[in-house]
């Protein structure tokens, strides 16, 4: 077997390591050839590895056998540094007799002192023996720290002491013992205790000693995120805010799950700029906020806000309810009609079977109720155990929810619902759906594609019960279509006497001229209808009127005879006219 494979370590290496400080096995290897200052893969001889473990024996065999005390690993480290990073005081006293350079630096300018310092086992006896031997505790690492800031930000205070005795130690530090000497606690455990008790006197230093993703950790502290205060002088002195926890949250989704409880700090954290946005983060606030007590009008405006910052408002909590169903749950219509603009799926199921219409439907609550209807909620929609929301609402006695969900004549377009859809459902002739719509606030006067208004699809359907409705609700008699038909000229044209009387009772114009200067009464004597002729002349119809080509009724009355079958019809047609 040889000493120093080809391709592998040198088994001097692993004897000069072993636990024991038993230098047979090196003077075993040593008397078998083996190469004193063989090198492994990173550039460490044996030395190296002794120094590091502190094995006095072997240093002084391999250094018998001329080893070199000034070799330099792969960093730049030499014997005597890697005995001050292992913390071996004999080994550096050993080394400093054979000749190792004191002042020696690694590849990162870093000296014994700073190695020591970030060594895990480091005595303050060792840092005061590598000052007496004249290590330079001023020296600076390329990063521009010293050995005092390296061991201040391993909470090493004895070590600070030894090397700085006026450097200002934490309070809670200073306060222990005079006679012990300071103990080691990490700085990022003394800014949580500091935080905790309210004291903020000298934390800001000890802020510096910590790195921004140890600040970002004590955001998931219960204590501490659940204060808005201290959250606020995290963030202020540098904590990563998108650090996450053992659950892959940051701490703005962690706080989402306290709900009204984390309020106070999500606040802080949004102004301080961290974002909302990940998947379900609204829905986790939401869900949360069901919880106990009743939920404040500011968590609703909150919840506003989250989605304005970019929280996704489309994926479920994590017990798979969507957001718009715990809206319907909280009862917060702003935020229900929000998210309903903002194109969520209206028929989204809860961890029930439920959609929101069902919800809404059992909670009685009328309001969202007509929210979602308008927002093109199907209300045939069938929950796990098949009941549809008009169920629900026949099934609790609530027939005034059953009315906004049994849309029998004219059926909902399944899509949010429009302005135009009210002269549709006019046409239809379906006055409850007429009255619905104009509850949900629709103009009563909304015009279709054709310019024709809920009342002219009306009166020209011949639905008297719709007119009446819609001229009860201030219907404009006089508003006319894109073809300049009127309500009243629509009823005439379809033989609806009783419209057409209605009609001139809520004040529509008899007079108005039509396309080519036409008159209603005109119309109505060229469609031979002698009983409305009657109704307009009794309610003041001119019957001397003319057209744009000076045509009379009467004329209009002669040109229907022409192509007049029923001559009782033209007969008394003729005799009202000519009577009038």
């Amino acid at each position: 077997a040889r000493p120093e494979p080809a391709g592998g370590q040198p088994v001097l290496l692993a004897a000069a390591a072993t636990e024991e400080d038993d230098p047979v096995g090196v003077q075993l290897l040593l008397r078998h050839k083996a190469k004193v200052d063989s090198r492994d893969a990173g550039g460490r001889s044996a030395l190296h590895e002794a120094a590091f473990a502190g094995h006095v024996e072997i240093i002084a065999v391999l250094l018998a056998a001329g080893a070199d005390v000034q070799a330099r690993d792969a960093d730049a480290r030499t014997p005597w540094l890697e005995a001050a990073r292992g913390g071996q005081l004999a080994a550096l006293e050993h080394l400093a007799e054979a000749g190792a350079r004191v002042d020696d630096q690694d590849g990162e300018s870093r000296n014994a002192l700073m190695l020591a310092c970030t060594g895990e086992n480091v005595a303050p006896s060792l840092v005061r023996r590598l000052l007496a031997l004249g290590v330079e505790p001023g020296q600076a690492d390329i990063h521009g720290r010293r050995a005092v800031d390296l061991a201040a930000e391993a909470g090493r205070w004895a070590i600070v002491s030894a090397l700085d005795a006026g450097y200002a130690l934490p309070a809670a530090v200073a306060e222990q013992d005079d006679e012990m000497p300071p103990p080691d606690r990490a700085p990022l455990g003394l800014v949580r205790d500091g935080l905790q008790a309210g004291r903020h006197e000298g934390l800001p230093a000890l802020a510096r000693l910590c790195s921004a993703q140890e600040l970002g950790s004590l955001l998931h502290d219960p204590d501490i995120a659940s204060a808005a205060a201290r959250v606020a002088w995290l963030l202020a002195h540098g904590a990563d805010g998108e650090v996450r926890d053992n659950h892959g949250d940051t701490p703005v989704f962690a706080a989402l799950a306290r709900g009204i409880d984390g309020l106070p700090a999500l606040q802080v954290m949004l102004q301080r700029g961290l974002s909302p946005a990940g998947a379900g983060g609204l829905a986790r606030f939401l869900a949360a906020c069901t919880q106990g007590a009743a939920a404040p009008p500011a968590a609703e405006a909150f919840a506003l806000q989250l989605l304005e910052r970019g929280a996704d408002p489309f994926a479920a909590s994590r017990g798979n309810d969507p957001a718009l169903s715990l809206a319907v749950r909280l009862g917060w219509s702003r935020l229900l009609q929000r998210l309903l603009e903002l194109g969520v799926d209206r028929e989204a199921r809860d961890a029930h079977g439920m959609s929101a219409l069902h919800l809404a439907t059992a909670l009685g609550r009328e309001g969202l109720l007509k929210q979602l209807i308008a927002q093109g909620a199907s209300p045939h929609a069938r929950a796990a155990d098949g009941q549809t929301p008009l169920g629900v609402a026949l099934a609790s006695g609530r027939r005034d929810l059953a009315d906004w969900l049994d849309w029998r004549g004219w059926s909902l377009p399944r899509r949010a619902l429009r302005a135009a859809d009210l002269p549709a459902a006019a046409m239809a002739g379906d006055a409850d759906a007429v009255r619905r719509l104009l509850d949900l606030g629709f103009a009563v006067d909304s015009p279709d594609a054709q310019g024709c208004t809920a009342l002219l699809r009306a009166a020209g359907g011949g639905h008297r019960a719709t007119v009446d409705l819609l001229l009860g609700h201030g219907a404009d008699p006089q508003h006319a279509a894109n073809t300049g038909a009127t309500p009243l000229s629509a009823a005439v044209s379809m033989r609806q006497a009783d419209i057409v009387s209605d009609l001139l009772a809520a004040g529509a114009q008899i007079e108005h001229r039509l396309p080519g200067g036409v008159t209603v009464l005109m119309l109505a004597s060229a469609l031979g209808l002698p009983d409305i002729a009657a109704r307009l002349l009794t309610a003041g119809a001119n019957v001397h009127a003319s057209d744009g080509q000076g045509l009379s009724p009467l004329h209009c009355a002669a040109l229907f005879g022409f192509i007049a079958r029923d001559k009782p019809r033209l007969v008394a047609l003729f005799d009202t006219l000519l009577l009038a």
